[in-house]
């Protein structure tokens, strides 16, 4: 699916779905980024305290990128040329990593399609 949905577009580096109660990755594409707990919890806060998370710095796998964007759909990353786009769904979040060839509008839009798609499913 994360294939398919996301990579196909050529605008998503690499991406993950992580389960929001544990963090669990459930499925990830071969070069997404390992994370720890404490980067996760930063993602929560993003999505709890949208204008905070605008002044704050998030780390994601050592990355520390400036919060460009959060609302309760989702929170855009970025650091230089390069970021993670984060959407939501009632149970997890799809992280998709975009690099400097690639367009960080079709990155968004793809995550966004397949959180929608996973909200309509249920998950």
């Amino acid at each position: 699916l994360l294939q398919e949905t996301l990579l196909g577009t050529r605008h998503v580096q690499s991406a993950a779905v992580v389960r929001r109660k544990d963090g669990q990755i459930r499925a990830k594409t071969r070069r997404f980024p390992k994370g720890t707990r404490d980067e996760l919890g930063m993602v929560a806060f993003a999505f709890q305290d949208h204008h905070k998370a605008r002044e704050n710095v998030v780390s994601i796998a050592g990355r520390r990128l400036r919060c460009v964007r959060a609302d309760s759909i989702a929170v855009y990353l970025k650091e230089g040329e390069t970021g993670v786009i984060i959407a939501q769904t009632s149970s997890h979040w799809i992280m998709s990593v975009y690099n400097a060839e690639m367009a960080p509008a079709i990155c968004a839009e793809a995550t966004e399609l397949l959180a929608s798609y996973l909200k309509a499913k249920g998950k």
